[in-house]
């Protein structure tokens, strides 16, 4: 697992839920922006970029889970 405390794994949660939902309403959108986003209106939940690397690779499990 890429985070230890509930601080940034809560932050995960919410980033990649946030994404998820707007792909499925969107479907496309621009990880980078929500994540500015996001860290603009808490900047704690997606602190550096082992964290964004994480969110790409949960959108990416994501995506594989639903095509089956």
């Amino acid at each position: 697992m890429c985070c230890r405390d509930g601080v940034t794994q809560s932050g995960l949660f919410v980033t990649v839920s946030c994404i998820w939902e707007r792909l499925k309403d969107e479907h496309e959108v621009d990880v980078f922006q929500t994540v500015k986003q996001l860290r603009f209106h808490r900047p704690q939940l997606v602190t550096n970029l082992v964290n964004t690397c994480c969110i790409y690779r949960y959108l990416n499990y994501f995506d594989k889970i639903s095509v089956m």
